[in-house]
Formats: structure tokens, C-alpha cells, sequence
């Protein structure tokens, strides 16, 4: 996957001509992008001038169902503004932007924009009938990558343990069964056990419906397998 990464100094958020800058810079390798493309767009600044006071001085156009009262209006107003503008501009010089993310993130430099294209290539294999329908644009503001990643760190612990306990219920908590079912050498060391099923089936805490199904039809299929080769084996010795 092709990608592209540009830094803009001396700007930050509030700079109301940084499409404008972001496009001068992006257009100067114009030839590397392909119009028949998709592309994903993520757009990162300081994360502290969301403490900045020139917020609540931000005005920009809003729709007529949305607020611009509160901090956390005018942070949010504020870079959908931009997001949109950017995306504009670079739609114009035929880039397809079908994915595009402005975030902040800590960094040592405050007056500095950073930008990243890449080729967008969806997560799951399309079927020829969603093919050809109308593609849909993604768009997310993350005022605040850090504390974004640290909640959903958490929620995935929590439902990982959740479906471990579960799975582990399904198969009569037997810690031999598991481990074959993980494929390691047989044990009765929870840590162990625990390591190798994140490491496996880790994308279990946040992914997409499909995703799940996979994983959840992986661990199925070995578990079921497993327990139907241990019950032919109890039979043969019974006969014998």
C-alpha cells in the first residue's frame, strides 16, 4: 500500500488558510496519485491548542441544527471546518478522499501540521453486488487521539476477558482442550493461556461484525474438531 506523508510548519488548526497550504504541498507530488483511487486522509495536530484561548473565539459556518456555544462545540466546529475545507480542495485537484480522520496527538512541536495519505483499501473483501453501489465517504474528528486509544485499550481488555471466561465455560473450563485448541504445548498456566488467545484472537475486543464472525468461527471450528476427535478416541476405547 502506497503512502505519503507531508509536514506543514509554522500553522496549526486555527490557521483559516491551511487547506490552501495542505493542497500547495500535497499537489507538488500530484503525479504519484492515481484518479481512478481511493485514498484515507488523516490529519494530525498538537493535541494541546484544544486549551488554546483563541477557541472560544471560533467562528466558523455551522449547520442550522448544530450549537457553537460550549468549548467542546466550538473544538469540534472548529476542525470539522477544516477537515471539510481540506477534503474539498484535494477532491478538486482529483483526489477521491473516501476516508479522513483530523486528530490530535502530543508532540513536541506546537505550530505544526502533519499530514498522511494513503491508498484506501477496505477491511473486507467487497462482493460484486456492493461493488457497484454508491461508495460512502467516512469522516472522524478525534480532538484527542491519546485519551480515544486508552478508552477503547480498556473496553477490549474488558470484553476480551468476557469472551476468554465464556469460550472457556463452552469447552468445560479444560485448560488441555484450550491449549490444543491454541495450538501450544499443553498447560494449566492461566498466563500462558491467556497471552496465546490475545495473541490469537486479540481483534475479538474491537472489530467489525464480519471480522468477529471469522475469529468466532476459527476458534468453532478448532474447539468442535477437537472435542469430536476426543469423543471417537473415548469410543475406540471402549470397544477395545
Amino acid at each position: 500500500m502506497s503512502e505519503w506523508g507531508y509536514i506543514l510548519d509554522n500553522t496549526d488548526i486555527f490557521d483559516m488558510h491551511l487547506d490552501e497550504k495542505l493542497k500547495k504541498v500535497v499537489m507538488s507530488t500530484q503525479d504519484c496519485f492515481t484518479q481512478e483511487n481511493d485514498y484515507k486522509l488523516v490529519v494530525s495536530f498538537n493535541v494541546n491548542l484544544l486549551s488554546d484561548s483563541r477557541i472560544t473565539l471560533v467562528d466558523v459556518p455551522i449547520k442550522k441544527w448544530e450549537s457553537n456555544k460550549t468549548t467542546k462545540d466550538k473544538i469540534y466546529n472548529l476542525l470539522n471546518f477544516q477537515l471539510d475545507k481540506i477534503c474539498n480542495d484535494l477532491s478538486d485537484c482529483g483526489l477521491n478522499i473516501i476516508n479522513s480522520t483530523i486528530q490530535g496527538e502530543h508532540s513536541d512541536v506546537l505550530n505544526e501540521i502533519k499530514i498522511q495519505i494513503s491508498e484506501f483499501i477496505p477491511d473486507q473483501i467487497l462482493s460484486e453486488k456492493k461493488k457497484k453501489t454508491q461508495k460512502f465517504k467516512i469522516k472522524s474528528v478525534v480532538p484527542n487521539l491519546q485519551f480515544i486509544q486508552d478508552t477503547l485499550s480498556e473496553y477490549s481488555t474488558k470484553r476480551l476477558s468476557e469472551i476468554y471466561i465464556d469460550w472457556m465455560k463452552c469447552i468445560g473450563n479444560n485448560k488441555t482442550i484450550m491449549s490444543e485448541i491454541l495450538e501450544i504445548e499443553p498447560t494449566e498456566d492461566d498466563n500462558i493461556l491467556a497471552e496465546a488467545f490475545i495473541e490469537q484472537y486479540g481483534d475479538l475486543g474491537f472489530t467489525t461484525k464480519e471480522n468477529g464472525e471469522i475469529l468466532y468461527n476459527k476458534f468453532k471450528e478448532k474447539a468442535v474438531g477437537i472435542l469430536e476427535k476426543r469423543v471417537a478416541e473415548s469410543r475406540e476405547t471402549e470397544v477395545k
